[in-house]
């Protein structure tokens, strides 16, 4: 019940500052794998209430287990989909798109210094999808000049920029070397779209 109510808030107060979004069209109404640069705290409740708002389904994504600890957080991080990044995570994850779920990973693990696309600290999205075979939604996002993890509070004269890019779809063997491979093909896509939100973003 929570979580319906609070999408028809937090939407809304984010679309003050997302000036633009493209590919709407790609987003699934069938669970799926998205995969997000990072720039900003606010990442990952962004991805979430933009599939609550536009799809009305509940997404599960991995969070961090430095910050934001606690009985609080972590009774929140629960009600809004994290999974704590540590041993077992995939598993956790695996399970819940298995339910039906679908699945946000931000491969760069932290958010980025600059920005450009950091480097790829997990490979679980690799991994994800090689054992699911699930369609990769790859998301471009733009947060970076409106709160970035150099200031304290967000910068409200900047906007946001969602670029989404088409589905892809990987069938090979779960080995090392193709998840490796499948990251970086992945990756190629989502660093193509964040470079793409940033410009339209300093355009405007």
């Amino acid at each position: 019940m929570v979580y319906c109510i609070t999408k028809y808030i937090f939407w809304p107060l984010f679309s003050l500052f997302t000036k633009r979004i493209e590919g709407l069209e790609y987003l699934s109404d069938k669970r799926a794998i998205y995969v997000v640069n990072h720039h900003s705290y606010l990442d990952g409740v962004l991805i979430l209430f933009l599939l609550a708002w536009h799809r009305n389904i509940k997404i599960y994504s991995f969070a961090t287990h430095v910050k934001f600890t606690g009985v609080v957080w972590d009774t929140l991080f629960e009600h809004f989909g994290g999974i704590r990044i540590g041993g077992g995570s995939v598993a956790k994850a695996l399970a819940k798109y298995r339910e039906g779920h679908p699945l946000a990973i931000f491969p760069e693990g932290q958010r980025s210094f600059s920005h450009e696309t950091g480097k790829v600290t997990h490979t679980g999205a690799g991994v994800i999808a090689l054992k699911t075979r699930a369609p990769i939604i790859p998301i471009g996002i733009d947060t970076y000049h409106f709160w970035n993890r150099y200031d304290h509070f967000p910068r409200f004269n900047r906007t946001i920029t969602i670029c989404i890019g088409k589905p892809l779809r990987f069938s090979a063997k779960l080995t090392e070397k193709n998840i490796k491979n499948t990251i970086a093909a992945i990756m190629t896509e989502v660093n193509h779209l964040a470079k793409r939100a940033h410009a339209l973003s300093a355009a405007r």
